[in-house]
């Protein structure tokens, strides 16, 4: 399944997988085609969230190495979560339309700048490790000053180089 902003090709997915650190429980927040939990090994509990009903059919009929599926907003979601501090939310949100080569919606479920600035708060309230992958951009890069950023580069949909981040907090705040 290949879906806008997905992580399966160019060896993104490894990638990612590489940058992860140890962890019982696995939240892939924002899943889309959950390539990164398919490819991961699986921890102990696996979730994986996303707002699209369609994208949330499609994972819940496919084997995700027992993972939970769950159709809702992810930012509500995270918010609640009472996650042990061993565990890791990966968050690969539709990425700022500022920081996109065209302005058109790629998502059924496209996030508005207020929204970034929700899960930002809300990543920076978590109490266990956090990662997410996005363009840079200076909202990012403000919020989350003091979190450890790699770089990758990548292709686009269209076959344009790209240069993707991932920041992550290591050890909770």
């Amino acid at each position: 399944m290949t879906y806008p902003g997905g992580k399966g090709g160019s060896g993104v997915t490894q990638w990612i997988i590489n940058q992860m650190p140890p962890h019982s429980v696995y939240v892939e927040a924002f899943a889309g085609g959950a390539a990164v939990l398919r490819a991961k090994r699986p921890a102990r509990s696996s979730i994986a969230i996303d707002i699209d009903p369609h994208v949330v059919a499609n994972l819940s009929g496919d084997t995700l190495s027992g993972a939970t599926v769950i159709c809702g907003d992810a930012i509500t979601w995270l918010g609640g979560a009472m996650l042990p501090v061993d565990a890791l939310v990966y968050c690969d949100p539709p990425y700022l339309r500022s920081t996109r080569k065209s302005a058109r919606d790629l998502y059924a479920f496209e996030m508005t700048t207020d929204q970034h600035a929700a899960l930002l708060d809300v990543l920076l309230g978590l109490r266990c490790m956090a990662m997410v992958s996005g363009y840079w951009s200076e909202m990012y890069a403000d919020a989350l000053r003091g979190w450890r950023w790699s770089t990758f580069a990548t292709t686009t949909r269209g076959g344009g180089a790209a240069v993707g981040r991932a920041p992550f907090l290591q050890d909770g705040p």
